[in-house]
């Protein structure tokens, strides 16, 4: 089985379920009060992965038909989500409300397949670049070139959402600088703007409260020098446009090579943009979620732990789940689609047997963590696990980053630490991006960090081999 971790409400994991499954892969999840563990099972995960790899060798143009229908499919997922968001949801009659929630959950079904084919296509045209950049570099005899090269390719070019906001509110400081650092009724307007356009950024589950006009304006305060920073910003991407020309220029690689390299390019903008699509719709659904929990008489979380059908039930038939049970989903719960069916349990001991039945009684044996180096170098220190946004105010200087994965939001805390070890990803991943534009060791793809080390565990994390080692603090 393979292990991820993600926020969970059913109202998201429900659907996102029935798309893994009706892609081959049976998969549950166990939720811990809002964090949850998906176990995919890897079969189907490889045998979808083949089928996949196949089309990319025997379909001509199948991976930028592929990039072109991802970006169609989160434009329309994104279009979805707004549009319900527009609606006066209390206007609607209970059938209407039904079917704005189908649109929401096929389309999520949907969504499903672009969430799974990038990560088998990404590992494929990674390989195929480096094959193809080594070749040519040992042709020269300069192999020790190609790490920097890959780096190169592997650095985004084109601003991401998260950095598009920052921009967005360093212009607005510096607005404000010239006003004495006042908020006069034009910046009120600004900052007004700026919430609207830029408040889902924080919201992964329709659970999760958006950014409101406080906390932008705390961040405003904060920052103390916006020309500069806007400047320095500004040059990177300029500078990464110019190290990537220049090193194909180098290269001069032939058109199969290039062809690969502008599709990996496009896959490490293309990650970070289908996860904010997802985090938009979290936001432009809640009204929904809101709408329901209104009419059910419950709170907005315990509406977001409604299965489809017991949404159906509800909303067409009158007939509401026991209060209670919600209440446990809250807390603890299983959700799961396999060849078996589709089940949800909150009893412990029911949830226990399930998951012995599936992954047997073995224990998580591990001395050494191995994963893939995203960014070289060594460093040693404490571990700070991260399972969700509030963990990162815990950071100090120097920790150990220990996340399942790192998402945009993130960026400024990671800045702080002496290195980043993720659970999942590889070198396209937002860790391994960041983690080299700031020159901190990386390792990703662990799969099991986030289980294996604790907070507080003293650790060496070896980024020029792959391994991290928890060793005893005599400190």
């Amino acid at each position: 089985m393979k292990l991820i971790r993600r926020p969970f409400s059913v109202f998201k994991n429900d659907p996102f379920e029935e798309g893994w499954y009706k892609l081959g892969v049976d998969v549950f999840c166990v939720n811990n009060d809002g964090e949850s563990w998906i176990y995919a099972d890897n079969k189907g995960l490889v045998e979808f992965s083949e089928n996949i790899l196949k089309k990319m060798k025997n379909e001509k143009d199948f991976v930028k038909k592929h990039i072109k229908n991802c970006y169609e499919t989160c434009e329309s997922f994104v279009k979805i989500g707004k549009n319900i968001w527009r609606k006066n949801l209390d206007k609607k009659s209970n059938r209407e409300l039904y079917n704005l929630f189908l649109k929401y959950y096929e389309k999520v079904v949907d969504y499903d397949f672009f969430l799974l084919v990038p990560i088998s296509i990404e590992k494929s045209v990674v390989k195929l670049v480096e094959k193809g950049i080594k070749r040519i570099l040992e042709e020269r005899g300069k192999e020790n070139l190609l790490q920097d090269y890959l780096d190169v390719f592997t650095k985004e070019t084109k601003l991401i959402e998260v950095k598009k906001e920052k921009i967005s509110l360093l212009k607005i400081k510096m607005e404000m600088e010239k006003n004495k650092n006042k908020i006069t009724p034009f910046i009120d307007k600004k900052i007004e703007e700026h919430v609207k356009k830029y408040c889902w950024i924080p919201v992964y589950n329709v659970t999760h409260e958006p950014w409101d006009k406080k906390s932008f304006i705390k961040r405003l305060r904060k920052i103390s020098k916006p020309e500069l920073e806007l400047n320095e910003m500004n040059a990177i991407i300029e500078r990464r446009k110019k190290d990537t020309k220049r090193v194909i220029e180098e290269l001069n690689p032939d058109k199969k090579l290039l062809n690969m390299i502008e599709i990996l390019q496009e896959y490490v903008f293309l990650r970070t943009y289908r996860t904010d699509a997802l985090r938009k719709v979290m936001y432009y659904i809640q009204p929904l979620v809101k709408e329901i929990s209104r009419r059910a008489e419950i709170t907005k979380k315990e509406a977001a732990q409604m299965t489809k059908e017991e949404i159906k039930e509800f909303l067409l038939k009158g007939k509401l789940l026991d209060k209670k049970l919600l209440k446990e989903r809250i807390k603890r719960c299983l959700l799961a689609r396999t060849n078996r069916g589709k089940k949800i349990i909150s009893d412990e001991k029911e949830i226990e047997r399930f998951i012995e039945r599936e992954l047997g009684k073995q224990k998580l044996k591990i001395e050494k963590l191995k994963g893939g180096i995203a960014c070289r170098g060594i460093a040693s220190g404490k571990v700070r696990i991260i399972k969700n946004l509030r963990d990162l105010k815990k950071i100090r200087n120097g920790d150990i980053l220990v996340a399942s994965m790192t998402t945009p939001d993130m960026t400024v805390f990671m800045r702080k630490v002496a290195a980043i070890v993720t659970d999942e990803g590889g070198i396209t991943c937002h860790a391994a991006i960041v983690s080299r534009e700031m020159n901190i060791p990386c390792i990703v793809g662990t799969e099991n960090a986030t289980k294996f080390l604790k907070n507080g565990d003293f650790v060496v994390v070896d980024a020029q081999t792959g391994v991290v080692e928890r060793i005893p603090n005599e400190n």
